[in-house]
């Protein structure tokens, strides 16, 4: 005579037979509230993925940053507008070196400032300061009737570059 099993039934849902369990837990779960994880079946409440700590951001930590990005675009644009871009003027690309330059700084210093972290949501502040320098710098070089440099918008297409790939 044939050895007959047990039925056993899931804990969520006590109507369902199955024979799968946590691979952390050992509850009984069906293919309703399974989740594959990396390490075998789990339950929904041992399944759950966590974000890794290199890309976890708090919202303090962002709010932060968002404040010191701003900061820094709006001194970094009245640096290189008032200062630096008067001095350069002769000087080829320099603009171009500086613009793009600095959003190197900028996503040096957001990393530095986060511990080493990383995350779109980064990249987004990171662009948000770079604009910021890019606009104040624009604004002051038209004041000052320095001149506009169609460079200067590559510069800063080239600083969100070096920005994204840095904090990506």
């Amino acid at each position: 005579m044939p050895n007959i099993e047990e039925l056993t039934y899931c804990s969520e849902h006590p109507n369902t037979a199955t024979n799968l369990k946590c691979s952390r837990c050992d509850t009984l779960i069906c293919h309703k509230c399974m989740v594959q994880a990396p390490v075998g079946i789990r339950c929904k409440e041992h399944g759950k993925i966590k974000k890794l700590p290199t890309y976890d951001v708090s919202k303090g930590m962002l709010i932060k940053v968002t404040l010191l990005s701003l900061l820094l675009g709006i001194l970094s644009g009245g640096i290189l507008g008032l200062i630096l871009s008067p001095i350069l003027w002769g000087i080829p690309y320099a603009n171009l070196i500086l613009i793009a330059g600095y959003g190197y700084v900028q996503s040096e210093i957001i990393s530095l400032s986060t511990n080493r972290k990383k995350g779109k949501s980064l990249v987004i502040v990171g662009i948000i300061g770079i604009a910021t320098c890019y606009c104040i710098f624009i604004a002051l070089t038209i004041i000052t009737s320095i001149y506009f440099n169609i460079f200067d918008c590559l510069a800063m297409i080239i600083g969100i570059y070096l920005l994204i790939t840095r904090l990506r």
